[in-house]
Order: C-alpha cells, then structure tokens, then sequence
C-alpha cells in the first residue's frame, strides 16, 4: 500500500516537501513515513493518502484460517513457494494444512532461497 502510496505522490508530480507542507510534518518525517521498513499508524497513512489526493479503504473479514497458516509461515524459516502457497489464502484452510495432500504438494518442490517473515 505504501509503495503504491509513493508512486501516486510521484505521478501527482509532488515532491515530499509538498506533501510534507500538506500534511503539516516536516519533510524528513514524510521520508521516514516512505521507508520500506517503517510501521505507520493507520492514521498516518489516512493523512498520506489525503496529502496525495488518494483514499485508503479498510475492511474487516472473518478470519477463516488465513492468519494461522501465515502466522505458522511467520515463525520459520520455508521455502519461498510454500510462502506463495499460503498466501493464496484457501477458502478452506482444511486443505492447505500441513500433513493434507495440498501441504505436501505445496512443499515438495525444493528450493534454495527460504524467506523468514
């Protein structure tokens, strides 16, 4: 969402200054606010967005196992398509648990890169 973020203030042609002066902070906090490894309040982001002339939606779900395959993701190091494969975010969470056949298909590929979240 930020780098989406970043990219309109850029086709909007504004510099962070302007969108600093827009949000009343000053430019170096809109360059923080940029950084890949900054954690921005919601309503930072709100202000951000409004400052580049976009709208951030938020919406609530039901969880339906989604957060506890990413979370089991987050705790250890897998393999990237094994990341992949629980991103999709199954309808069924059943079927993409470990020990099921769309686990073990998942993860039987091997490969040399593994991503901690």
């Amino acid at each position: 969402m930020r780098t989406d973020l970043v990219a309109l203030r850029r086709e909007a042609g504004l510099t962070q200054g302007d969108v600093a002066e827009r949000m009343g902070v000053t430019q170096q906090a809109v360059s923080k606010f940029e950084r890949y490894d900054s954690d921005p309040k919601l309503s930072t982001v709100r202000r951000y967005a409004n400052a580049v002339g976009a709208l951030v939606e938020h919406r609530v779900e039901r969880d339906q196992g989604q957060s506890i395959l990413l979370a089991a993701a987050r705790s250890t190091w897998m393999p990237m398509d094994v990341v992949r494969f629980l991103d999709i975010r199954s309808n069924d969470p059943k079927t993409s648990l470990p020990g099921t056949a769309a686990w073990s298909a998942a993860t039987s590929k091997q490969t040399d890169f593994a991503l901690a979240l």
